[in-house]
């Protein structure tokens, strides 16, 4: 699983994005921030520009705050058609400082960069529709349907020379700061491979202290979704490798035990399955991909899994490996 997903912040250039993450992969894994799968087409409707300006970033105290229904920025995201639209119906709530619709936002942000440098970015030019798809498919293994749904919704975000959003990095680095777990633990993940990749013994140990301290933060809401995030972390500062490294596989099978969307149609199994030519039309979602990928070694790992979920119900954060 040391490989490309989750797209780093800052250090993924994209953070997440590319993901570059999707990078958000390992090698130096440009982290990518789980997002949300191919979709819809585009509807091919002009897109109503944010009627305010691009505002203070991370947070404009100008704007008057509100009586409003709590949103699902998740189901949003995923939802949309559209992610320049996405992002110009968050924009308000970010400046207002909502840690949720900042994270989101930057979501948003980091994806369309990741993929654009993926698929779309030849050198200095932006390769045509068409190019992006033969290009999948001569990848070898490339979903270009499921590329073709990322082009569509990322179209106008990677083609503008400008947009009124900020930069990402600035948005997660505001969400983090009012504690959403999401941005503290991708934040993690982030220091921690910077800690990884140090130079300075002194640094490198303050990094991973700082990348503990923030996964212990996320994991205190117990949020599924930031499990899979600090199963990251704990994978990267662990100096061990392949079966003898399982961080990642546990924490990922916690997380769907803990009521993480791990279905046929969640994000993570569309990702995966975007590239990985092994999924196969009866498998169920995301336990499978980790059975079949897993082997002998799934039910020590299921096991392990469930141990750990029992300490985090016990709040036994300091037994949790990271």
């Amino acid at each position: 699983m040391r490989n490309a997903w989750i797209v780093v912040a800052g250090i993924a250039i994209v953070g997440f994005a590319v993901a570059v993450l999707v990078t958000r992969e390992r090698s130096q894994p440009l982290t990518f921030t789980k997002s949300s799968s191919g979709t819809a087409l585009a509807r091919g409707e002009p897109v109503k520009q944010p009627s305010e300006a691009p505002a203070k970033y991370p947070h404009d105290d100008s704007v008057v705050q509100d009586a409003a229904p709590q949103r699902d920025f998740h189901e949003e995201l995923k939802n949309a058609e559209d992610l320049w639209e996405f992002a110009a119906s968050v924009l308000a709530e970010a400046k207002r400082g909502n840690g949720a619709a900042q994270y989101y936002l930057a979501t948003a942000l980091y994806d369309c960069q990741a993929f654009d440098q993926m698929y779309f970015r030849d050198g200095n030019r932006h390769r045509t529709y068409d190019e992006a798809m033969q290009n999948a498919v001569k990848r070898g293994g490339i979903n270009w349907e499921y590329v073709s749904g990322v082009f569509k919704r990322c179209k106008r975000l990677v083609e503008a020379k400008e947009t009124p959003f900020g930069n990402p990095d600035d948005w997660m680095k505001a969400s983090s700061e009012n504690r959403n777990p999401l941005a503290q633990a991708q934040t993690a993940v982030n220091i921690a491979w910077k800690a990884h990749f140090e130079g300075q013994a002194d640094r490198a140990r303050d990094e991973r202290d700082e990348a503990r301290r923030l996964a212990f933060e996320a994991l205190r809401t117990k949020d599924p979704a930031a499990l899979v995030l600090v199963g990251d972390v704990a994978s990267v500062l662990d100096p061990r490798q392949g079966a003898d490294n399982p961080h990642e596989w546990v924490w990922l099978l916690a997380a769907c035990e803990r009521g993480l969307d791990c279905s046929r149609k969640s994000t993570w199994y569309q990702f995966r399955c975007s590239a990985d030519s092994k999924c196969q039309p009866y498998e169920n979602g995301v336990v499978d991909v980790v059975r079949r990928e897993t082997g002998s070694r799934f039910l020590e790992l299921e096991r392990r899994a469930k141990e750990l979920n029992a300490k985090l119900d016990q709040d036994q954060f300091d037994d949790l490996g990271i």
